[in-house]
């Protein structure tokens, strides 16, 4: 004989079957109730974990961009640096668990410490593909907009006013200058004054070409 189904409770249809809490504050509440390792909580800083380190871990994101604040490479740079907190965690949580082995061979483990050792390493190469992703993502954005400060700095003007050449010596001040056409070593005397001494220079002289006299003629009786 056919039975109909029996109809489940309407808190149970509307939370399909699960029993756990619907509100964001109950689920805020219920997702620190246990934690064993963190290495797949979103919460950035867990209770066992130092603001400070955090803190310190951003300045040194923030101090090597420079992001101006309300930018897209400001959210790039948080949210390598998120991935890169998550990422030291996973690393702290899978050493902290093989220390606690005491240097024991994974041969002695029992099954429930080699399923915990592969799910830490799995999270561990999780957290680091993720926070190479973003790095990858953080430097093509930089290298497509740069910053003011990356751009090379454009070439200053011309001075309109350059500065004025070097002072050069004064030309020489020809006083007299005797010239002798009939002298045998064809030389010149020339008299300067430089700078308020007066002195005197033999140059070689050089006479003006020979001219033929223009002709004479007789004069008519």
């Amino acid at each position: 004989m056919f039975e109909e189904p029996e109809i489940p409770a309407q808190s149970e249809k509307r939370n399909c079957g699960r029993t756990g809490p619907t509100s964001p504050e109950g689920r805020a509440r219920s997702s620190k109730n246990s934690t064993k390792h963190g290495s797949c909580s979103q919460t950035l800083i867990l209770p066992h974990e130092s603001e400070e380190s955090w803190l310190l871990l951003l300045n040194r994101w923030l101090q090597t961009y420079k992001p101006p604040e309300d930018s897209l490479l400001h959210d790039f740079v948080l949210k390598t640096a998120q991935d890169e907190w998550y990422r030291i965690r996973a690393h702290i949580n899978l050493d902290n668990f093989i220390s606690l082995r005491q240097g024991a061979s994974p041969y002695n483990w029992t099954a429930e410490q080699l399923k915990m050792h592969d799910l830490l390493l799995r999270y561990k190469t999780t957290a680091e593909r993720s926070f190479q992703r973003d790095f990858r993502l953080l430097e093509q954005f930089c290298k497509l907009h740069p910053t003011v400060e990356s751009r090379p700095a454009e070439p200053k003007p011309a001075d309109p006013d350059p500065a004025p050449a070097a002072a050069t010596e004064p030309e020489p001040e020809l006083l007299i200058t005797a010239e002798d056409p009939t002298s045998p070593t064809g030389l010149s005397v020339v008299h300067e004054v430089i700078n308020g001494v007066e002195n005197t220079v033999v140059r070689p002289y050089y006479p003006k070409p020979w001219e033929p006299p223009a002709p004479s003629f007789p004069k008519s009786p």
